[in-house]
């Protein structure tokens, strides 16, 4: 055992021996000049000295990373010596001169990889200093970032969800990466969070930019950790560049971004305009994005058309899931004519009552331009109990069947792409003389009249209007066809669902035409008969019925008239 641990010990010392010869490096002239200049490798020790006085070494040293370049140096004769540090070629000077006759160092941070040259003289022409040196490099934690990457045409790729690292403001050759620029593309609309880290304390600016990479959208500068925010983007390819606050600034840094969807898909696109509308159907409910960015555009309209089959009022209900003032308004089948709704930043439902069986438009947008917003819409006809008449129906010429005694039920006033169901005519045929009685009801309390008219359909007989139940009389009705007529109060703005109820009550009738002299109707003596007079239709009244009676004895004749009714 003793003698393992003896043999190990030798090898430590022959290796330590070897290494220290290796990193050992005497000057060699000439190297008066950078182009002469010793080559030393970081970490390894220089050593020489100025003979004769007052001459000027040179060495030269590469790192293959970015990093901070120290030199320790010193003097080993008490004499003073300089130690200062050139760009490619000796031309630039990356450090200001140094002295010392003792000890002293040099760090110079934020240096690209590359090759810098050492230049070491005596402070004094007459001075022959001995010297000593030894240069390291500091390689930051972070990798550098893929370049050339300084402009948006050559942006690198930055993973969407993803991360990376880089390097920003390092020098060399007289230059300085003063950008760094990323593409992110995003696959869905959201909110893109990105994080700068700063990591070595130095003011470092993180930018977003739109597609053409300058529109600015977010962003800003930090020593530290800071994450900024651009909500309401759409789908598409953005640009974060990054930057030093002084051009003097250097940092390695950490690039990480997120983005953050929205509760609920988008709608399907393009539905931008009317002739483009997402079908939605009564009962139904659908979601979408308003209004989100891209590329100086912004999709700032959304439209949905819903057909109805029935009359009816159509509830509508938005909501802004992200409390941002949402539109949802309604609109005619022509896409302008509008109906009704409002904006809402919660859930609001609005409604438009009285319309007809047809296509309508709902439109959604923002309050304000620069406002999006995800959303939820949901539609609902609600229809009246009572079904509608049969169309159409809306003058004399279609007036539709009302029998005498019947029940029936319709709709008045229902409107549809700039058209109203102003009027409902019915037709009643009578075939005996008599008396009409007729009940309305209006069932959501609009001023609704039913008329009855003669035949010409212009010719007031009765009836009138009501918001609740109403009946009417109308007697001394000669057979033939009447009118009614339905309609509303204002005939611009009301609407109704209404039943309409009809009985007639026959009264008696005599043979006609018996209204002269010549056309009288004979009737038989001892014998009895039901007449009726005074009825009337059409402009004509029976105002006298005759009757002819043939005696064949002499005698006294007696008639007598027994009315049977007031």
């Amino acid at each position: 055992m003793k003698t393992l641990k003896l043999i190990i010990s030798l090898l430590c010392i022959l290796l330590s021996g070897i290494t220290q010869r290796a990193f050992a490096v005497s000057e060699s002239e000439p190297n008066n000049t950078w182009n002469q200049a010793n080559v030393i490798t970081l970490g390894a020790t220089g050593t020489g000295g100025f003979s004769p006085a007052g001459e000027t070494d040179w060495w030269r040293v590469t790192s293959a990373t970015d990093g901070k370049l120290t030199i320790n140096w010193s003097s080993i004769n008490g004499q003073y010596v300089y130690c200062e540090v050139f760009d490619t070629l000796g031309s630039y000077g990356v450090s200001t001169g140094v002295y010392t006759n003792s000890s002293n160092v040099i760090n110079i941070d934020g240096l690209t990889a590359g090759t810098y040259y050492i230049r070491l003289h005596p402070f004094y022409a007459t001075e022959t200093t001995t010297y000593s040196f030894v240069p390291t490099w500091t390689t930051p934690a972070q990798a550098n970032d893929v370049e050339q990457n300084g402009t948006r045409a050559l942006a690198s790729t930055l993973p969407l969800n993803g991360s990376v690292t880089g390097h920003i403001g390092y020098y060399y050759k007289n230059l300085d990466d003063t950008l760094d620029w990323y593409k992110v593309t995003t696959n869905k609309d959201g909110r893109l969070d990105y994080t700068i880290t700063s990591n070595n304390g130095q003011n470092v600016f993180a930018e977003l930019f739109d597609n053409d990479g300058t529109t600015y959208l977010a962003g800003n500068y930090t020593t530290a950790t800071a994450t900024y925010s651009r909500d309401g983007l759409a789908v598409g390819t953005y640009y974060i560049r990054v930057r030093t606050y002084y051009i003097s600034e250097f940092a390695p840094y950490t690039l990480s971004n997120t983005l953050v969807l929205p509760s609920v898909i988008i709608d399907p696109e393009p539905n931008g305009t009317r002739a483009t509308a997402l079908a939605l159907a009564p009962g139904d409910s659908t979601v979408g994005h308003i209004n989100y960015y891209y590329n100086h555009a912004s999709d700032t309209l959304d439209w949905y058309k819903v057909t109805t089959t029935l009359d009816g009022r159509l509830d509508y209900t938005m909501t802004s899931l992200n409390g941002q003032n949402v539109f949802l308004e309604l609109f005619d089948n022509d896409g302008t004519t509008y109906l009704g709704g409002n904006y809402t930043t919660a859930t609001a439902t609005y409604s438009t009552d009285g319309l007809a069986a047809g296509t309508y438009y709902l439109r959604i947008r923002t309050f304000y331009s620069s406002e999006w917003a995800p959303y939820k819409v949901k539609v609902k006809l609600i229809t009246p109990v009572e079904p509608i008449d049969m169309e159409p129906n809306g003058t004399r010429a279609l007036a539709t069947i009302l029998n005498p005694t019947d029940s029936i039920t319709g709709h008045v006033g229902y409107y549809y792409n700039h058209v109203r169901d102003t009027f409902d005519y019915r037709k009643i045929v009578i075939t005996g003389n008599g008396k009409l009685d007729w009940t309305i009801h209006s069932s959501n309390g609009a001023n609704v009249y039913a008329l009855l008219y003669d035949n010409d359909a212009t010719t007031y007989l009765g009836g009138n209007y009501t918001t609740g139940t109403t009946s009417y009389s109308v007697d001394g009705l000669a057979p033939g066809t009447y009118y009614m007529l339905i309609r509303t109060y204002y005939t611009g703005s009301e609407y109704a669902p209404y039943y309409l109820t009809t009985k007639y009550t026959i009264e008696g009738n005599d043979a006609e035409p018996n209204g002269t002299k010549a056309l009288a109707k004979t009737k038989v003596l001892n014998d009895s008969l039901l007449g009726t007079v005074g009825f009337y239709y059409n402009g004509v009244r029976d105002t006298t019925d005759w009757f002819k009676i043939t005696t064949t004895n002499d005698g006294e004749l007696s008639v007598k008239l027994y009315p049977t009714s007031g």
